[in-house]
């Protein structure tokens, strides 16, 4: 068939052909030898003289030799193309018997597509979750980050509130000692107070007894004088006449008993004396009057200590409020450094935690993201490897298909 159109090519109704209106020449189609047109040659060449005419036949001749010459080779040619396309269309019809008109070649590129679309989608889907995974990755990265700068930020509070406490303990201390040596001076002035009270009672004390054994002493003489004189008078008012003899032994007792009681009066007089220059003594002064100045300035000093006394005793109780003040804001602060204490070891212990989570979370994730890599990996490898064959095999086919002159618009034939 191929030859047959080849030849129907060559003939003058085809466009390659030349028709005998416009061609100089008659060509033999069987043998390809070109008859020379002699009735349109010898009106051309009549009117000339006969060496031209022969210079003329001579050049037809050589061009008819040179059209000759190539004729054979386009016949040449024509026969390899022959030849060439016979083959090509035996190796396609043997590529057609094999692949049963390319049916095979067709289902295992659509399988080698299907497959390659599965893997397609796998990759997808594990860059999808492995962008799922990069952003949980960078959301739990930003919760450490979060997570840390509470814990710096627990980790000031607790350093401020160990400082503050540190500081609250070293005023109690500073305050207990304040505390005792109040107490100590409180105790000391209590005991001088109770001391110059003590003195002071007893000093008066003494004085008042002695006071009162000198005015009994005196009370007692006065006594035993008037009742002398009284006597006396008495005797003395009785008849001179009569008991002259009792008269005079009265009167002998009564100047006894006066002498005797002016001798006791004297020697209470006497030690009254002594015993109030004794006191004058002891008192530093050298008059009743100077001791009872004394003694009023005593009792003037005695109040002024009392006073004093009375008003260290109030200050000693405000001290001690404010001691029991300080001692219960000083419980108040410990028992909020416990509580913060407290909290901040649930908070370190909730902050270990969520470190503790976050940990296996990443752990788990970074497992997670190894077998993705992996199977990335694996599959990146086979693809590679699938893609190149797939690329080989079409590369081949498609090259043995041009070899052999196939192409779209003969495919079919």
């Amino acid at each position: 068939p191929a030859r047959q159109k080849t030849m129907s090519a060559l003939t003058p109704s085809s466009p390659r052909g030349m028709s005998a209106s416009n061609s100089r020449y008659d060509y033999d189609v069987e043998h390809h030898v070109p008859v020379l047109n002699l009735g349109n040659l010898a009106d051309k060449i009549a009117p000339g003289p006969p060496d031209a005419f022969a210079v003329e036949l001579s050049r037809l001749q050589e061009e008819q030799i040179n059209i000759g010459r190539k004729i054979e080779k386009e016949q040449q040619r024509k026969d390899t193309l022959d030849n060439d396309i016979i083959d090509a269309l035996a190796k396609l019809r043997a590529i057609q018997d094999k692949t049963k008109n390319g049916n095979i070649v067709k289902e295992l590129d659509m399988a080698n597509k299907k497959q390659i679309g599965r893997l397609e989608h796998h990759l997808q889907m594990s860059k999808i979750k492995l962008s799922v995974s990069r952003n949980e990755n960078s959301t739990l990265k930003k919760k450490v980050q979060e997570q840390r700068r509470d814990k710096l930020l627990h980790l000031q509070i607790y350093n401020s509130l160990v400082k503050e406490a540190s500081d609250a303990r070293r005023k109690l201390k500073y305050q207990q000692k304040e505390i005792a040596q109040c107490n100590e001076r409180k105790h000391k002035a209590k005991v001088a107070v109770a001391n110059i009270k003590n003195k002071m009672l007893k000093d008066m004390e003494d004085f008042s007894h002695e006071l009162n054994l000198a005015k009994q002493n005196i009370s007692n003489a006065q006594t035993s004088i008037i009742a002398a004189m009284r006597e006396k008078m008495a005797t003395v008012q009785l008849s001179p006449n009569k008991y002259n003899t009792a008269e005079a032994a009265m009167l002998s007792r009564t100047a006894a008993a006066m002498q005797e009681a002016e001798q006791a009066q004297s020697r209470a007089e006497l030690a009254n004396q002594t015993d109030l220059y004794v006191l004058l003594q002891e008192a530093g002064v050298k008059s009743t009057e100077e001791l009872i100045i004394k003694l009023e300035g005593s009792e003037e000093q005695m109040f002024a200590l009392y006073s004093e006394t009375q008003m260290k005793e109030d200050e000693m109780e405000q001290i001690e409020v404010d001691n029991k003040h300080l001692e219960q804001q000083v419980e108040l602060q410990l028992g909020r450094l416990h509580a913060l204490e407290g909290h901040h070891d649930e908070v370190k212990q909730e902050l270990e935690k969520s470190i503790q989570s976050l940990r296996g979370q990443i752990s788990k994730y970074d497992v997670e993201y190894q077998k993705n890599m992996e199977v990335l990996s694996a599959i990146a490898d086979n693809l590679m490897n699938l893609l190149r064959n797939v690329a080989a095999d079409e590369a081949a086919a498609d090259q043995q298909l041009l070899s052999a002159g196939v192409n779209d618009r003969n495919v079919g034939d």
